[in-house]
C-alpha cells in the first residue's frame, strides 16, 4: 500500500515555506514506514524586493579632526551615535557641505560628550577641520515598511553637542 501526501511545512524560518513530499509505505511485516523528501526552500527561488531608505542622519555636524594616518572610517561622539541610532561599524555616507564631496565609510565609536567627528585614513583628504558634513545611515526595507518609516534626524550645534 502506497500513498503520497504533499504538504507545506514551516521549517527553519517562519518566513519561508518548504514543500515536502511524504511517502508512506507498509512493510511486509505490516509496519508503516514514512519517507520524507525536502525540496529547497522557496527563498532560493523568490527574491523579496527591498529599498535602501534613510535610517538616520546627523545633519550639519562639524569636522573636528582629520587623521590621515589611521586605517579608514569616521569617529563619531558616542552621544551623537546614540541619538541618531547609528551603531559602531555601521556603513554610512558622508556629504561635505563645503566642497560637495561624498564618501562612504564605517563608524567608530568616539569618546562620549566630546563632540568628536573625525575622518580617518584616505577620507581625511576629503574634508578639513571646520567643514560642515551630513552623516547618513540607510536600512533595507520592503516598500510596505518604507511607506510608514520616519528616519531619525539629529541636529547638533556648532560644537557637535545636542
Amino acid at each position: 500500500m502506497e500513498r503520497w501526501l504533499k504538504n507545506f511545512l514551516l521549517l527553519e524560518s517562519h518566513w519561508f515555506l518548504h514543500l515536502t513530499s511524504v511517502k508512506f509505505r507498509q512493510t511486509m511485516s505490516g509496519h508503516l514506514q514514512m519517507h520524507v523528501l525536502l525540496f529547497p526552500p522557496l527563498h532560493t527561488y523568490i527574491q523579496i524586493m527591498t529599498l535602501s531608505i534613510l535610517k538616520s542622519k546627523i545633519h550639519c555636524a562639524t569636522i573636528t579632526e582629520a587623521n590621515l594616518h589611521y586605517m579608514g572610517s569616521i569617529t563619531i561622539d558616542e552621544d551623537l551615535m546614540d541619538a541618531a541610532g547609528i551603531l559602531p561599524h555601521e556603513h554610512v555616507h558622508i556629504v561635505n557641505n563645503m566642497n560637495g564631496e561624498r564618501i562612504e565609510t564605517y563608524v567608530i565609536r568616539g569618546p562620549r560628550g566630546t563632540g568628536c567627528v573625525c575622518l580617518n585614513g584616505a577620507a581625511a583628504r576629503k574634508c578639513q577641520v571646520g567643514d560642515e558634513v551630513i552623516i547618513m545611515a540607510y536600512a533595507d526595507m520592503t516598500p510596505e515598511e518604507a511607506r510608514n518609516w520616519e528616519p531619525t534626524v539629529v541636529f547638533p550645534d556648532e560644537t557637535n553637542h545636542l
